[in-house]
């Protein structure tokens, strides 16, 4: 006797039409969470479209992946960035991309060799008090401290330079125009979008009703601290928009579409004197921000995806049915949102370089210090072969200040019959020590 099933019910068993059951669809979630909405989440992440933007980049799991590598590539250092291959447009357009030129940065040095040709685009320097102020009354900033070569600009600052001319023999120098400019702020449109974003209360308190305690706390602490995040820099936006901004940003620049090496010639140059700084590049709150909610999202998505194996179909469905929604919302905010560069519209006036005051004409020796600075770098002899040289003003006014230089070098007295002159370079120099 034969106690084998019949043939039927073994077809039965193994269907060609199970049941479906999403929440064990682990593989498949994951890669529509890849797919979806990443170009506008990754963009929203990164502060491009305002405060409100914060709350719906990291709104829906449909396009997570791209927020957590948008998060990482921009609390990242440039050279880290580039290591682990979180360096995109995106993120060139949001932050820029540079490296340090200081000497005790080897990391950096490394990287530096493996990025591609035509190489650096600028060099950037953080300057003093323009106004006069004597340099021992500033010891804060090091010139050679703050010497870095940029790859790519941040899109505020491309703008900007894009508008200026380029100087092939006579050098111009760009600085901004002394009037009060105030940052134009979009208030009402800026509080709608955020208090639009708090429907997703509606989508943590269904998802508790359906019984997924642990999966609506993982929707709601995410998007709680979003949403804060979002509040406090929408005020912190409105403070700002009521100041005018402050003319002299004291970041100078000078870019050229290569910059001089042993090996090739420099293209045509640009110098800015007192651009604004971008104020995410360095802020602490912002890599906060960023490092925060990289984490969050890559728990959310981890966890959530464990526990909805563990969920019926019809709490998977309705999960998915709301991270739909808010993909669609956050793709059609992303399209109202305006991504304007007001900074970058400010206008600026040529000068020539014999017209500046003192304190300006240091600034622009800094700049030529750090071209040199770079150069040292890529040296076909290697930068240890420049580690006595001086690039940086202050030191090189000390050394060549009286009390100092007359120990070295007798220059008022007659040695052997002649008599040592002072370079003309050197008076220059001294006199931009004095008040």
């Amino acid at each position: 006797m034969n106690d084998s099933k019949p043939p039927s019910v073994v077809m039965n068993d193994t269907s060609l039409f199970p049941n479906l059951n999403f929440g064990n669809g682990l593989i498949e979630i994951a890669a529509l969470t890849t797919l979806i909405g990443s170009s506008t989440a990754g963009e929203l992440i990164l502060g491009n479209r305002g405060a409100a933007g914060l709350v719906w980049g990291s709104i829906s799991a449909f396009g997570a992946s791209s927020v957590i590598k948008a998060s990482a590539s921009a609390a990242s250092p440039g050279w880290l960035r580039q290591m682990l291959g979180l360096r995109t447009s995106s993120s060139d357009k949001a932050l820029g991309m540079d490296l340090s030129l200081s000497a005790g940065k080897r990391v950096a040095r490394r990287m530096r060799g493996t990025l591609d040709e035509p190489g650096p685009i600028g060099v950037s320097c953080l300057s003093d008090d323009p106004d006069g102020t004597p340099m021992k009354r500033l010891p804060t900033i090091k010139e050679h401290h703050t010497y870095r070569d940029i790859y790519a600009f941040d899109s505020t600052t491309s703008i900007m330079l894009s508008e200026l001319s380029s100087a092939d023999s006579t050098l111009t120098i760009h600085t901004h125009y002394p009037y009060a400019f105030y940052r134009p702020h979009h208030l009402r449109f800026q509080i709608a979008v955020l208090a639009l974003s708090l429907l997703k209360c509606l989508e943590i308190y269904t998802l508790f009703f359906l019984g997924g305690t642990l999966v609506a706390i993982l929707s709601g602490v995410p998007f709680l601290f979003s949403f804060f995040s979002g509040v406090c820099l929408e005020i912190h936006d409105i403070i700002i928009s009521r100041r005018p901004v402050e003319i002299d940003g004291h970041l100078d620049l000078i870019t050229a579409s290569a910059l001089p090496t042993t090996k090739r010639l420099g293209g045509p140059r640009k110098v800015v004197l007192g651009a604004s700084p971008n104020p995410r590049t360095n802020s602490i709150w912002w890599k906060f921000f960023w490092i925060v909610t990289g984490t969050l999202q890559t728990l959310y998505i981890v966890l959530s995806y464990i526990l909805l194996g563990q969920q019926k179909t019809e709490f998977v469905f309705t999960w998915a049915g709301f991270q739909l929604f808010w993909l669609i919302a956050r793709i059609v905010i992303f399209n109202f949102t305006e991504n304007t560069h007001p900074m970058a519209g400010r206008p600026m006036k040529g000068s020539r370089l014999e017209t500046l005051p003192p304190s300006m004409k240091l600034r622009v020796a800094n700049l030529v210090l750090g071209v040199g600075q770079y150069q040292a770098h890529v040296h076909p002899r290697n930068w240890d072969a420049y580690l006595d040289d001086s690039f940086s003003t202050r030191q090189i006014a000390r050394l060549l200040a009286p009390e100092n230089i007359s120990e070295v070098y007798p220059l008022s007295s007659v040695c052997e019959g002649r008599r040592f002159l002072l370079p003309p370079v050197l008076p220059f120099l001294l006199s931009l020590r004095k008040p």
